[in-house]
Formats: C-alpha cells, sequence, structure tokens
C-alpha cells in the first residue's frame, strides 16, 4: 500500500524505487505461495530455494 501511496504523492520517488519494489513484492508472493500446503499441492522443486536466495541477494 505504501508504494501505491507513494507512486501518487512522491512520483520522482517512484520513478526510482518502483522496479524494485515489484521484484520485492513479486517474490515474496512466490514464497508464500510454494509454502501454503493444499490437497494436492506439488512441492516446490529443490532448486527452487536457491533461486529466491540469489533473487533476493540481486535487490540487496
Amino acid at each position: 500500500m505504501g508504494a501505491i501511496d507513494a507512486a501518487h504523492n512522491e512520483p520522482k520517488w517512484a520513478r526510482a524505487h518502483w522496479t524494485r519494489h515489484q521484484r520485492i513484492r513479486r517474490l515474496g508472493h512466490e514464497v508464500l505461495a510454494a509454502t501454503r500446503p493444499e490437497p494436492g499441492y506439488e512441492p516446490i522443486d529443490t532448486a527452487q530455494p536457491a533461486r529466491w536466495s540469489r533473487g533476493l541477494a540481486e535487490l540487496a
């Protein structure tokens, strides 16, 4: 919500940070989705956590 508010009220900041914000948000949703147990859910492949870790390191 803060990023959307910033897009309206702080457009200069949003232009500078929006892509990074979206990447962080997407990564968080992927991790949450992969850890949610559901009937018939297939476990993540064993290499996925390493890819998430690399993606997170790129955002630092």
